[in-house]
């Protein structure tokens, strides 16, 4: 009996060993297919699979939905302080640029369990992707009427000049540019359509659509240091939309590097680009960088073949890798290395290593046991504290700077929008008071209201 008893314990344990074997693999099989042509389901169905295979470290969003109906999703990857945004598939017929940034994703996230370099990276960087913004526009390139309701196919049709062949489609799927519907120098935007069509419609003011106003919604409340906004195509690089000129080296600089990594070429800055483009936005928005690659050779308007995915592969491998460190450096940058005074006892549970400043990259090859320690001053995760060797710093990342709660003070009715920007539609007012600071980004502010969280200008 006990022999029997022991052989179905060998066998249990046996079990669960090839059960944790079999997840761990799972993690490291192709959840991605997107060397093919990459859908609006297929996305989705990839996109739940990464959140599940790694769990601790990308969480997926729903940033809104588009003028269909169909949901706009954010990937978030790390856990870090320093943000960086890629999106992708602005216009429709360029799902092409999703198949790279969702390979770009998975290989980023096979690459970390492996690169201690790379994982150290995601713990200062958090790493935001819209891999689809125009999923209406998309999915009627790939499928046609097929993909809308038939109530729809009357104003599709009309829109495409009553044929069926949708695959030249740029716009989303009421006719709207989405990629000329922001606000920078929207009025004069070149080479206008007239009215709703395929291509080129600026619509009738910026942020008309859905997916226009999720993305920039979203650009504000993680306030990334870099962007990316993936096109195609030509093998070319926009960077450049009337940069202050204090920005233009700092930009050319990054521009170069990708470029280099890419192979692709840089637009020469002219002196009236047309605006309108997330990238264009987010220069004049933040002051920060933001670049477009426009991927594959240049096709005539129609979607890059499956042919060149190998090719742009290549070229986009280590774009996300790069952006990443690209936007971490920025963001110290940013900081200035500017701790705050704090007077606190950390009691360390285990071993640290020191650091001559506070990056993971100036080691002091020594290390603090499990003590208390008396903190002097602190900034992000790092902490600067006295030792037998001078100052030096640790990084906790599991230890947060104390929220200090910030209000304002209204005093006058103020007006509150449910995305921060005054294009946005006005949602209500707030009466004259004494009101919390939940988030703030620029001259925006988040608070709550009578009508849940929303946004004023300050």
């Amino acid at each position: 009996m006990m022999r029997r008893n022991s052989i179905f314990v060998l066998l249990c344990v046996l079990g669960l060993w090839l059960l944790a074997a079999s997840n761990a693999s799972a993690k490291a099989e192709d959840i991605v297919k997107g060397k093919k042509e990459y859908t609006y389901l297929m996305m989705e169905r990839d996109l739940l699979a990464l959140e599940k295979a790694y769990p601790e470290l990308v969480t997926l969003h729903t940033i809104g939905t588009s003028e269909y109906g169909r949901e706009l999703y954010a990937l978030e990857i790390g856990k870090g302080s320093a943000a960086l945004f890629i999106n992708a598939s602005h216009h429709a017929r360029e799902f092409f640029t999703t198949a790279i940034v969702m390979n770009q994703i998975q290989d980023l996230l096979l690459r970390q369990a492996k690169e201690s370099d790379l994982a150290d990276l995601l713990e200062h960087v958090t790493i935001w992707v819209v891999p689809m913004v125009n999923p209406d526009g998309v999915s009627l390139v790939q499928k046609g009427l097929d993909a809308f309701p038939k109530e729809a196919h009357p104003s599709l049709l009309a829109l495409n000049k009553g044929s069926e062949n949708f695959k030249s489609w740029k716009a989303n799927a009421k006719g709207i540019d989405l990629n000329r519907q922001y606000p920078a120098d929207w009025k004069n935007i070149m080479n206008n359509a007239s009215k709703a069509s395929a291509m080129n419609y600026k619509g009738s003011k910026p942020l008309e659509t859905k997916e226009n106003q999720a993305l920039l919604k979203l650009t504000y409340e993680i306030n990334p240091q870099l962007a990316i906004s993936n096109h195609s195509t030509g093998r070319i690089i926009f960077w450049n939309f009337h940069t202050p000129a204090q920005h233009v080296e700092r930009d050319r600089k990054l521009a170069t590097q990708l470029s280099s990594l890419t192979g692709y070429s840089l637009v020469r800055p002219v002196a009236n680009p047309s605006g309108g483009g997330y990238t264009d936005w987010f220069i004049q928005t933040f002051g920060k960088p933001a670049f477009t690659p426009e991927m594959g050779p240049s096709n005539g308007g129609a979607p890059v073949p499956t042919k060149h995915f190998e090719e742009e592969w290549r070229r986009n491998r280590d774009v996300m890798v790069w952006a990443a460190k690209a936007a971490y450096e920025l963001w110290l940058a940013d900081q200035e290395q500017q701790f705050t005074e704090v007077e606190r006892m950390i009691e360390l549970t285990e071993p640290v290593k020191l650091y001559k400043q506070p990056n993971r990259t100036s080691y002091a090859y020594t290390s603090l046991n499990q003590e208390s320690i008396r903190v002097k001053a602190q900034w992000d995760h790092w902490f600067l504290i006295d030792t037998w060797a001078g100052e030096r710093y640790i990084y906790l990342p599991d230890e947060e700077l104390p929220l200090v709660e910030t209000t304002i003070e209204l005093k006058e009715a103020t007006a509150f929008y449910r995305f921060p920007n005054e294009g946005a539609p006005k949602v209500g007012e707030i009466s004259p008071q004494r009101i919390v600071i939940l988030k703030q980004t620029l001259n925006w502010a988040k608070v709550n209201t009578w009508l849940g969280e929303m946004w004023i200008q300050v």
